[in-house]
């Protein structure tokens, strides 16, 4: 097993959520600035944008975006000292409720404020067997990937957000905004924060809540002033 537990835990300084979110977040952004650029791109240029079109993309990125959280939330945990059997309840809790706050609620929301006429869609429900074998996969591959994978959580976070950052602005197209790029600085707002918060919630604030041990850096980046650089 590739060891990650053995040094750099931490009594002192930052939290580790404060580290993991600080370090994750430009990510974020950077992912929701590429999702809106290469939509506008595909709609502007190549004319795809039809209700039916951006309804078969949405649900293929929500339930990509199942996947990753699954698996980054689940190999976090382990990461930062969790045990194998609670770590197959976290890869659930970090994947579905917050994947459909991501992708779902906070763009209903969103498009609420708009003041477009937005359809509620619950994939979770209306269509499990598109996510739930999602996120089976997702947590098994979390569990085996977090003890051979080197810095997995870092790149399935970068490939979540970019994932939810689609995710979030398709919904919005499809169930009920329907000339976004007169919304664009809205939909930006609306889409960041809709990616930031629950992508974070999902693969650094909830498994470091119930992992064991507290680390000054992240367990998969060992040298302390050199972190973000060894991100990239």
């Amino acid at each position: 097993m590739h060891d990650h537990f053995h040094d750099h835990d931490c009594q002192h300084g930052p939290h580790p959520v404060w580290n993991e979110l600080t370090a994750h977040l430009p990510f974020s952004v950077g992912a929701v600035v590429v999702a809106l650029s290469s939509l506008a791109v595909v709609n502007l240029v190549f004319r795809v944008g039809t209700h039916d079109e951006m309804e078969h993309f949405f649900h293929l990125s929500h339930a990509i975006h199942v996947l990753l959280a699954a698996t980054g939330t689940t190999a976090m945990f382990l990461l930062y000292g969790g045990k194998r059997l609670p770590a197959l309840a976290i890869g659930v809790l970090g994947s579905v409720p917050i994947c459909t706050l991501a992708d779902i609620l906070f763009p209903w929301l969103g498009g609420r404020l708009l003041g477009a006429k937005m359809d509620f869609h619950v994939c979770s429900i209306e269509e499990p067997f598109l996510v739930w074998p999602c996120v089976a996969l997702g947590t098994v591959t979390g569990m085996f990937a977090a003890a051979h994978v080197k810095r997995l959580t870092i790149y399935s976070h970068s490939g979540h957000v970019l994932v939810s950052a689609f995710a979030s602005t398709l919904y919005l197209m499809s169930f009920g905004v329907g000339d976004w790029t007169q919304h664009l600085g809205w939909i930006l707002l609306i889409v960041t924060v809709a990616v930031v918060v629950p992508c974070c919630i999902s693969d650094i604030v909830l498994p470091l809540l119930f992992a064991n041990r507290r680390r000054r850096v992240h367990p998969e980046v060992k040298q302390e002033t050199d972190v973000l650089k060894r991100r990239h």
